[in-house]
């Protein structure tokens, strides 16, 4: 019977030494005053898989410190010993210090001095839990309020799409999740103007629209907006480019009045003269020189 208790009690020491390590790795958001929903909702799960919720809900109750080490029956009254330490108890005490010592850790400084002098899980539970009560319903509103007031903006498709996902999914984890369809209205009021057409076509659809897809044809629209710009861009300054060149006019033509016209069968004093780019030309309004021209030098002064 001894040894029995003794495998047990090692068993129960081995299987709570590695549940501090096992906790931090699934507890990785430290609760403050405005997070205590999600907090929860990280440290719940892992304590009911391993059946160890019960000492934070009080269905696994704190056993008696102490137990009578034997009766004698055998005689009226019966005669009762003395009493020994509870093994029960030293397992209870064991596992509810590694479990508190868990919660501490994943507190940050502001809420460790307002647990000061309690003992158990239960009590720090029960504390945390009447602290974080007053701001829970505000939390669910903010992050409502959140979703109804975010924009698309200067954000690209994915980045706005990521910050709708992680709103939605605080909600469920807080259990207070939303539907596919109201996830699809928030995404759709915060896209500008230039998505009007597919939010007419996502709107007006016989059958709801899955957020997957959702995120498919947001991307596809964006990448059709991008091509568009991209377009007009390269188009702007080529037109922009030929309208100055024409506007400019062309030194020495039939419409510039009063002015020397060159050309490639100008004459002037019977001579003719050589053919001049529009670069060479505009370096200066003096016409050539011609005995200049004659012996080779192009330069437009003497």
């Amino acid at each position: 019977m001894a040894s029995n208790e003794s495998s047990t009690s090692n068993s129960s020491v081995a299987t709570s030494s590695i549940l501090p390590t096992q906790l931090h790795h699934f507890i990785t958001i430290k609760l403050t005053k405005d997070n205590y929903l999600l907090w929860r909702a990280q440290l719940i799960p892992y304590l009911r898989g391993q059946n160890l919720f019960g000492y934070l809900d009080g269905s696994i109750p704190c056993p008696p410190i102490t137990i009578p080490s034997s009766t004698n029956t055998s005689i009226s009254p019966p005669i009762t010993s003395i009493h020994i330490p509870n093994p029960a108890y030293i397992h209870w005490s064991q596992q509810d210090q590694i479990i508190l010592s868990a919660i501490l850790s994943s507190l940050t400084e502001s809420l460790l001095t307002q647990i000061i002098g309690l003992t158990t899980s239960r009590d720090v539970w029960l504390a945390l839990e009447k602290t974080s009560s007053s701001t829970s319903s505000a939390r669910i509103l903010s992050i409502r309020f959140q979703l109804s007031t975010l924009k698309k903006a200067s954000l690209t498709i994915t980045d706005y799409f990521t910050k709708v996902k992680q709103l939605s999914d605080t909600l469920s984890a807080i259990s207070h999740p939303l539907s596919s369809s109201e996830i699809t209205s928030y995404l759709l009021a915060g896209l500008p103007s230039s998505y009007d057409s597919l939010v007419t076509a996502i709107t007006t659809r016989l059958d709801p629209i899955s957020l997957d897809d959702l995120y498919g044809c947001l991307l596809t629209h964006e990448n059709r907006l991008e091509q568009q710009t991209t377009s007009n861009e390269l188009t702007f300054p080529s037109a922009n480019i030929a309208t100055s060149y024409s506007g400019r006019g062309h030194r020495g033509s039939p419409s510039n009045k009063g002015a020397p016209h060159y050309g490639n069968r100008s004459r002037g004093r019977g001579h003719g003269f050589q053919n001049y780019s529009p670069h060479q030309m505009s370096q200066s309004n003096k016409p050539p020189c011609q005995i200049c021209s004659k012996i080779g030098h192009t330069t437009t002064t003497c």
